[in-house]
């Protein structure tokens, strides 16, 4: 899959238009919504356990895939947190409707 340009992300309700390319970026503002999100949620002690290590892998019109460094990272992650993860990315990224999680050994597909 290939980003799509003009994704839109909500923040709060406003829509802003955005280039997902550049949007889904570590520094993009809805990657920065998404972690400001999961850090008010869960607190910094779950955040830097369980979230410092999330990094974007890619993302199109209707999937955004995420990475971690571990299989058991992957799966404390996919068993505890991915409902929150995919209701903020709902909220960001409206279009998309499937979040991945997956770790550094995961074989390309």
């Amino acid at each position: 899959h290939t980003p799509k340009e003009g994704i839109q992300f909500r923040n709060e309700g406003n829509i802003v238009p955005t280039n997902s390319s550049s949007d889904s970026s570590i520094n993009s503002p809805g990657w920065r919504f998404l972690m400001e999100r999961l850090r008010n949620k869960h607190g910094n002690a779950v955040f830097k356990s369980w979230f410092n290590n999330l990094s974007f892998k890619s993302m199109d019109e209707t999937s955004i895939t995420f990475r971690v460094p571990t299989r058991f990272e992957e799966a404390w992650i996919k068993e505890h947190y991915l409902n929150d993860i995919q209701q903020i990315v709902l909220d960001i990224w409206p279009t998309v409707k499937e979040v991945l999680i997956c770790n550094d050994r995961t074989k390309q597909r």
